[in-house]
């Protein structure tokens, strides 16, 4: 078959345009560059193939994302656990405290009283 240049702006306006992914594969499961190959399309077979390679870089960066994201998320609740358990004990120790100076002062009280 010989290639066909009319095919080249039909693939980058389904692609570009309706937003047609060059990584699904058909019935048969072969992906649209081997398509293009067969057909003897170059150009189309050369154009899928920087798209896939874009669309690639974008579902890694886009994974990334999603990484650095759960780790935010993991800090943050990991944070949020390290303030609450400061806070207990903090509280804890301020109970502490509180009732060694009521325990001071009822000692007081009864040193009085005698």
């Amino acid at each position: 078959m010989g290639e066909t240049t009319a095919m080249l702006p039909m693939v980058k306006w389904l692609v570009e345009v309706k937003g047609a992914s060059v990584t699904l594969r058909n019935v048969d499961g072969f992906p649209p560059s081997h398509m293009a190959s067969l057909a003897g399309n170059r150009k189309v077979c050369k154009y899928i193939q920087r798209r896939e390679k874009i669309e690639a870089k974008a579902q890694q960066k886009r994974e990334e994302e999603m990484e650095k994201q759960a780790g935010l998320a993991q800090r943050e609740r990991l944070a949020a656990e390290a303030a609450e358990a400061f806070l207990a004990e903090f509280e804890l120790e301020e109970k502490e405290e509180q009732e060694k100076k009521k325990e001071k002062k009822s000692k007081k009280d009864r040193k009085k009283k005698r």
